[in-house]
């Protein structure tokens, strides 16, 4: 068994490309060394590698990154076959990531910037661009919802999960159900990054029946940081709770059909007491800002989400 280190990024499509180590400008390997850098294991037997990580010197706020390869080097069957005018020979590879990841840097961040419909390969899928703006690599999941906009059906899609390293930005692709009729869809495209994070979404207004067509940007809502909404006090379960966000930020056109959720970490608690949170009302009110009553035409509705 051999150890060896590589660099590696994701393309456009979110696919990991691999280059020779120490070819990247963030790359981790000139740090990472191995003692022994091969092995040779019998069957059954174990073995111990020890993997040294040397941090950079010197104020160095920079995420870096690698893949630590095991690779199965059969050198007696390699040998073997070189002597032979065919055949296959196996390996085994097992790829570790490593990162180096210095304390000052804490931001993370995911921006959705575009949406688009294609048909490929006879199948119909939406695509979205995806960028990790933040200092961070993050583990994600991509939520999309579609609206007729002329029954009102509203159809969820499964969640997909996606990674992403600092200053990675490519399309994540969804397949749409075969079963989806032709029509005109109101589409929500949202960046689920953990409990810790806000929602960041994306509207688009596309015909899923043209072929090939580009989505519009529609609608764009930020809102940083997340702002929690808590029953602390009987007065808040008889009034309710009112909370003001003043970095909420939304973009876009006039007329757009536009919902904001709030994540919902349970059903209310007091006790033996629970009340469903199905059964708590949420709603946006006071939009202050330029342009804001164009905005506020659309239908301004807050929904649970689960």
């Amino acid at each position: 068994m051999q150890l060896s280190c590589a660099d590696w990024k994701r393309d456009t499509l979110g696919e990991k490309q691999y280059y020779k180590a120490n070819t990247q400008h963030n790359s981790a390997c000139p740090y990472l060394s191995f003692s022994p850098e091969f092995i040779t294991l019998l069957p059954q037997q174990e073995g111990q590698i020890l993997t040294t990580l040397k941090m950079p010197q010197g104020n160095q706020n920079i995420f870096r990154n690698a893949m630590i390869f095991l690779t199965q080097t059969n050198e007696q069957e390699l040998a073997a076959q070189s002597l032979q005018k065919s055949g296959f020979i196996i390996r085994i590879q097992l790829g570790v990531h490593a990162y180096i990841i210095p304390t000052a840097l804490q931001k993370k961040s995911i921006q959705l910037t575009d949406i688009s419909y294609l048909k490929k390969e006879g199948k119909r899928k939406l695509r979205v661009w995806i960028k990790n703006d933040g200092e961070l690599p993050m583990e994600s999941f991509l939520r999309l919802e579609l609206m007729n906009t002329d029954t009102d059906e509203e159809i969820r899609l499964e969640a997909i999960p996606f990674n992403s390293l600092p200053g990675e930005a490519y399309w994540v692709v969804a397949d749409l159900p075969e079963t989806l009729k032709t029509g005109k869809y109101l589409i929500s495209a949202i960046a689920d990054n953990g409990p810790d994070l806000s929602l960041q979404e994306l509207w688009a207004d596309a015909r899923e029946h043209v072929r090939h067509e580009e989505s519009r940007f529609a609608l764009a809502l930020i809102a940083t940081p997340p702002q929690a909404i808590e029953f602390l006090t009987v007065d808040h379960y008889k009034n309710g709770v009112t909370i003001t966000h003043p970095t909420l930020t939304i973009s876009g056109v006039a007329g757009v059909l536009w919902t904001i959720q709030v994540r919902a970490a349970g059903n209310l608690q007091n006790g033996s007491f629970t009340i469903p949170i199905e059964g708590i009302s949420i709603g946006a009110t006071s939009f202050t800002g330029t342009g804001i009553n164009l905005l506020t035409g659309s239908t301004n509705v807050a929904e649970w989400i689960f």
